[in-house]
């Protein structure tokens, strides 16, 4: 459950009672005593009831009432993406008790850190990692018909020792010569490149109003939250100008990729430390 707190529509005063079960409604004033500021509403399309902060990216959860299993009574329920299995339902907490489920509440729907958003995007951030120009990609293909004639398996890469032995060795046969040649010379271009891309997750929105941006290295696992974009550097804000034209989800190589509306996995060029 990621929605954005941005696309849900608050419930007020009589709106409450009128879209909400009397049920619900007593599970809601629990939760409210014990998280201040705390707000209920709904997002088109889900079907919940949420609960969220106004000033928070994300919403903290659900809540609810009805039967787990057909022919059980129906109990109080919260639901939240940090609430783990527990008899048999995945991310939900139960209770006859709307005041012990508040409580509950309290501690399980905590907000989202800025990890907890990055991870979010992990898929994205492989897939980028994993993404390569027209000629790398020619250049792979080239690879693995070497690989296929040298190796009994071509997603190996053939022993380090192996491919030195044969850069000064006489080949008679000019197949695996050339097989040889391509192989040592990608093992030198890896050798060049180091460890390849290391994606970061940044994310560009506005907080009370103001600007501000969240940096968060995968590798490092550090991060800085709501930093004013005034203070970003001109190298990370050109990358991000370059991807916030493209649609999501289309990774420039050595670029990086549009995750969402306001998320982006990049490859950051060489700006030093980030505050």
């Amino acid at each position: 459950m990621d929605i954005l707190v941005k696309d849900v529509t608050e419930l007020r005063g009589p709106q409450i009672e009128n879209r909400l079960s009397e049920s619900q409604c007593k599970l809601w004033a629990e939760i409210r005593k014990r998280m201040p500021g705390i707000r209920v509403g709904y997002a088109p399309g889900t079907g919940y009831v949420l609960l969220y902060f106004a000033d928070e990216l994300l919403v903290r959860g659900a809540f609810g009432f009805n039967n787990k299993n057909f022919g059980i009574p129906p109990t109080y329920y919260i639901e939240g993406p940090f609430i783990r299995k527990e008899r048999g339902e995945f991310r939900r907490l139960r209770s006859k008790s709307a005041a012990t489920l508040a409580r509950k509440a309290k501690d399980h729907l905590r907000a989202w850190t800025l990890p907890d958003r990055a991870k979010r995007m992990h898929s994205e951030a492989a897939n980028f990692a994993a993404s390569k120009t027209p000629q790398e990609e020619e250049w792979g293909k080239v690879v693995y018909n070497a690989k296929k004639l040298v190796l009994p398996v071509t997603y190996y890469d053939p022993p380090v020792g192996l491919v030195n032995a044969m850069r000064h060795a006489t080949i008679p046969d000019a197949n695996y010569a050339h097989a040889f040649r391509v192989l040592a010379e990608d093992m030198d271009r890896k050798a060049a490149a180091g460890a390849g891309v290391s994606p970061v997750y940044v994310a560009v929105y506005e907080k009370r109003g103001v600007p501000v941006y969240d940096y968060y290295c995968y590798e490092t696992k550090a991060g800085s939250e709501a930093v004013l974009q005034t203070d970003m550097p001109p190298e990370l804000y050109e990358r991000l100008s370059t991807l916030n034209i493209l649609g999501v989800n289309e990774p420039v190589a050595h670029v990086g990729v549009r995750a969402s509306d306001f998320e982006f996995i990049i490859n950051p060029p060489d700006m030093g430390e980030t505050n």
